[in-house]
């Protein structure tokens, strides 16, 4: 094989691996809960103390704007121009997703995400404490139309169970609350509407009992994708010329 044959076989290896290697994972979770605080609003629910309702959640692990390391055991992944958490409450049968609802008709103003992740070194004597906290935080607006402030947050610790391992987002855990002052959980969740003449603001507090994350999928960047097909099609295209050198 000649010098140049080499470089154009080492040239295609390298544009066939790059695609397969670019891949984003997604992290889906769930998560239930009791409701501890909250008063009957009129359109949305009535009285919901004590009721259980779940919810779900998901983040891209390459989509956060920064990331803050307070030390080599905790990290705070925050996200302030788009949307980086997706959050959804199912409360008294609706489901309030958001950074989707309304996303269609209004225009997005703010929007502040955050994963933060601890874990407790649970080989250190005095630093046994997990911890995982979710913030989904969204600002719609429209001069004409009207507006929605929706905020949800929920996270939990515990000093006795190793749920969380390490600070990468790439992780899966389920973690269940003891009820104890060793393991505990809060979430809340904010809802602020004035749309088409139509008012409402509502607000839930959360005791979190449980809350499972897993990996969905890996999926391929658009780019490394088009390269790919760039690169498949190079290949054709060479073996036909090459093919037809060689019957003539």
């Amino acid at each position: 094989m000649n010098a140049k044959k080499l470089f154009f076989s080492a040239c295609s290896g390298l544009m066939l691996a790059l695609p397969l290697s670019a891949q984003a994972v997604i992290v889906d979770g769930t998560f239930k809960a009791t409701v501890i605080g909250s008063e009957a609003t009129e359109n949305l629910w009535g009285d919901i103390y004590g009721d259980t309702i779940s919810g779900t959640f998901s983040y891209k692990t390459d989509t956060f704007d920064s990331s803050l390391a307070d030390n080599e055991s905790h990290t705070r992944y925050f996200n302030g121009r788009n949307n980086f958490v997706y959050l959804t409450f199912n409360i008294a049968g609706q489901i309030f997703d958001i950074s989707r609802d309304y996303a269609q008709s209004l225009e997005l103003e703010t929007s502040t995400d955050v994963v933060e992740l601890r874990d407790g070194n649970f080989g250190t004597p005095g630093n046994k404490h997990d911890y995982f906290h979710l913030l989904d935080i969204v600002y719609l607006g429209s001069e004409n139309t009207g507006y929605v402030h929706t905020m949800g947050e929920i996270h939990f610790f515990d000093n006795v169970a190793n749920v969380i391992n390490g600070t990468g987002l790439e992780q899966e855990f389920k973690w269940v609350s003891t009820g104890t002052n060793d393991s505990g959980g809060y979430g809340t969740f904010q809802y602020t509407r004035g749309v088409n003449a139509s008012y409402a603001a509502a607000y839930v507090s959360l005791d979190i009992t449980e809350v499972t994350a897993s990996i969905r999928r890996a999926v391929p960047e658009p780019a490394p994708l088009l390269l790919l097909g760039t690169t498949l099609l190079g290949f054709a295209v060479r073996s036909r010329k090459n093919f037809l050198k060689s019957n003539k």
